[in-house]
C-alpha cells in the first residue's frame, strides 16, 4: 500500500505484506518495483519508507530494498516503553522564576496565534503543536518569559500514554529550564493512574537535537523495558 501525494512530491510506501507461505519467491521485490514504476507514472519525484530494524537482525524488506537498489536505510527514531514512574532525578526539578506549564486547553487564544505565527521561524512543521486538537489531558505548553517556549504533547493508546512530542524553543535548548515541563507530564500520567509511558525520539529530519539525543541517551533509554528502532529509506523515481 502507497499513499501518492499531488504531482513532483514524496509519496510514502505505508504499508509492504507477503505472507510466510509466499515468501522467498521475489514478491516483495515485484511488488516493490510495480509500485515504483505506478507512482513514477503519476509523477511522483521520489518515495519513502518506514519500517523497524535490528542491526543484529536485519530486516527482510531491508534486503528487498537493497536488490531495488534503494539507498542504505538511515536510523529515523526510537521508540521506549517503561513503566510510569518519576525518576528520582526529575523529583527535585521545579521551574525557574516565572516558568509554568500551562494545560493544554487553557492556552489563551491571542497565545496560541503568536505561537501559530512562530511556524518555520523557531519551530519545525513536524513538530508543531497544531497538528491535531485530540492531545491527552497530560499534554502541556511550556510559558518561560511570558510567552510559550514549547510543548509536550501525549496520546493515549489502551494504557500506554504515548509522548509524541517535547519541544522546546532553540535558545533554550540545552539549558535544562524545560525539564521541569517533562516531571510534570509525568506527575499527570501518575494522577491519572495510566501503568505504561512510550516515548518518541526522533533522529531524522537531519540534524536531530543533541541535547535531547543526549537526555535520551544518559537519562531516559535505560528506564526502558523495550527499545525499538525505525528506519528511513528515500529513493528518487527518475522520470523514463
Amino acid at each position: 500500500m502507497a499513499a501518492a501525494p499531488p504531482e513532483g512530491r514524496t509519496a510514502v510506501i505505508e504499508s509492504l505484506f507477503v505472507g510466510d507461505i509466499h515468501r522467498r519467491a521475489g514478491l516483495g521485490t515485484q511488488l516493490v518495483r510495480e509500485g515504483e514504476r505506478m507512482l513514477r507514472g503519476r509523477g511522483c519525484g521520489s518515495v519513502t519508507i518506514t519500517f523497524p530494524m535490528e542491526e543484529s537482525q536485519p530486516s527482510p524488506l531491508a534486503r528487498v530494498l537493497q536488490k531495488c537498489r534503494w539507498p542504505e536505510p538511515a536510523l529515523s527514531h526510537e521508540t521506549i516503553k517503561c513503566h510510569a514512574h518519576l525518576p528520582v532525578w526529575l523529583q527535585p526539578l521545579s521551574f525557574r522564576g516565572a516558568d509554568k506549564a500551562l494545560l493544554w486547553d487553557m492556552i489563551p487564544p491571542p497565545m496560541a496565534e503568536e505561537v501559530q505565527r512562530g511556524l518555520g521561524l523557531w519551530y519545525p512543521p513536524e513538530v508543531s503543536p497544531f497538528r491535531d486538537d485530540a492531545y491527552h489531558p497530560a499534554s502541556y505548553w511550556y510559558v518561560a518569559d511570558g510567552k510559550v517556549a514549547g510543548w509536550l504533547l501525549t496520546r493515549l493508546m489502551g494504557d500506554i500514554l504515548l509522548y509524541n512530542t517535547y519541544y522546546v524553543r532553540p535558545e533554550l535548548q540545552g539549558t535544562g529550564r524545560a525539564l521541569p515541563l517533562l516531571a510534570q507530564g509525568i506527575k499527570r500520567q501518575l494522577e491519572l493512574a495510566i501503568p505504561f509511558a512510550c516515548l518518541r525520539v526522533e533522529h531524522l529530519p537531519e540534524p536531530p537535537n543533541p541535547h535531547l539525543l543526549r537526555l535520551y541517551e544518559k537519562r531516559l533509554k535505560g528506564l526502558a523495558f523495550q527499545v525499538s528502532r525505525y528506519f528511513q529509506a528515500v529513493k528518487v523515481l527518475h522520470s523514463q
